[in-house]
């Protein structure tokens, strides 16, 4: 049986639910306090197709003040998970500027990086300032995949 390794990143302003995510896809668990975090992996296997597949999730963090470590991740990863929460818009207005960043640190062949764009927290739908659209218009044109999710609610976790 073949086995393969993936390295997934975490990309995304501080609160929007990146470590919520991580830690609903690899434990089903969901955590209320936030705690910012500079960097954390986890890992699990997965099998697909009768492949085993090794996947490790490195959630970044979205202060500032550590964009030089998120592009060290950004060298290392297979994939790409940009989030934002959909009750925060600043969050939504920042994911431009991690994509020109993908971008940047993938210059040979920036148009072929996998990246799923999330707008996080959908269970908050009645606190919602980016409307759906909108993150489906900018993950059509960085030739993303698009999803809304809820790590507190666990919905569209496995799908990412």
């Amino acid at each position: 049986m073949s086995q393969y390794n993936i390295n997934i990143v975490m990309l995304g302003q501080g609160s929007v639910g990146k470590s919520a995510i991580t830690l609903q896809l690899i434990s089903s668990k969901f955590v209320m306090t936030y705690s910012p975090t500079i960097e954390e992996s986890f890992k699990t296997t997965l099998m697909v197709d009768d492949k085993m597949i090794a996947v490790t999730v490195t959630d970044t963090s979205g202060q500032e003040e550590y964009n030089a470590l998120s592009e060290y991740y950004m060298r290392k990863g297979d994939g790409f998970v940009v989030v934002y929460s959909i009750v925060i818009e600043s969050t939504f207005d920042k994911v431009d500027d991690i994509h020109k960043q993908l971008q940047a640190v993938f210059e040979n062949d920036p148009d072929h990086v996998p990246i799923i764009l999330v707008g996080n927290k959908c269970d908050l739908g009645n606190e919602r300032t980016v409307p759906t659209a909108k993150g489906k218009a900018l993950a059509d044109s960085w030739n993303a995949l698009f999803i809304e999710s809820s790590a507190k609610d666990n919905i569209n976790i496995k799908e990412l």
